[in-house]
């Protein structure tokens, strides 16, 4: 549920992301799309809005204007079949166990819980705060550890607003002739900056090739003279 506001940068590789994971996953394809269809159609019934924000490898993050998701969507999607509900409390009168783990069916996340506020940096980089202060926070290629006690959603909001890149300090193991050693480094946590869209703004992005870029795409391969 999203109670206040969201600030944030589009997944721009969600969609290439999607399109390679499904050439293997027809059958999950089709539901995808089905859930899609319905989703348009609920909009429609209940004359809102219903828009992706951000997405991670197999969650979306839904931006829901004039439609009650406790008292129309999330029942009509209970009433259809298309809501895992096993997540939420025993007590809620939406609890069922019947669609747990069902292919085809959707489950919210946050168990009605409410979203204040999300920052969508780049693919598996975001921080989503609930309205009782709850922060939700993902960094790709950091240690979770490293994201929970040493990144703050502040940092993201200032990552998003200065276009500064955010690092931390990481502890791993290396074996380096049998012999196995502890090693620390300084890692890139957070960046707004990737490279599998083109950029036209801050918030807006199309892919390589299209007709409105002036110059072709760079090359994805390094060319060897």
């Amino acid at each position: 549920m999203i109670d206040e506001k969201w600030n944030y940068l589009p997944n721009s590789s969600l969609w290439d992301e999607y399109v390679e994971w499904t050439r293997h996953n027809s059958s999950v394809t089709y539901e995808c799309c089905s859930l899609s269809k319905r989703l348009v159609e609920y909009a429609v019934r209940f004359g809102g809005e219903i828009r992706i924000v951000g997405g991670d490898t197999d969650s979306f993050f839904l931006d829901v204007k004039n439609i009650s998701l406790s008292q129309q969507l999330l029942p009509a999607m209970a009433a259809d079949g298309l809501l895992d509900s096993s997540n939420y409390p025993s007590s809620h009168p939406l609890y069922s166990t019947i669609y747990k783990a069902k292919l085809g069916c959707a489950k919210d996340e946050s168990a009605e819980e409410s979203l204040k506020e999300g920052l969508f940096l780049r693919p598996k980089c975001y921080s989503i705060v609930t309205v009782d202060g709850k922060e939700h926070k993902r960094a790709k290629g950091i240690q979770r550890a490293v994201v929970v006690k040493g990144v703050v959603h502040g940092d993201y909001m200032e990552v998003f607003q200065s276009a500064m890149e955010v690092y931390r300090e990481v502890r791993g193991f290396r074996s380096n002739l049998h012999a196995i050693t502890t090693i620390r480094q300084e890692k890139k946590a957070l960046s707004l900056w990737e490279d599998k869209r083109a950029w036209t703004s801050i918030n807006e992005s199309v892919a390589f090739g299209h007709y409105s870029l002036s110059s072709p795409p760079p090359s994805k391969r390094a060319r060897i003279e």
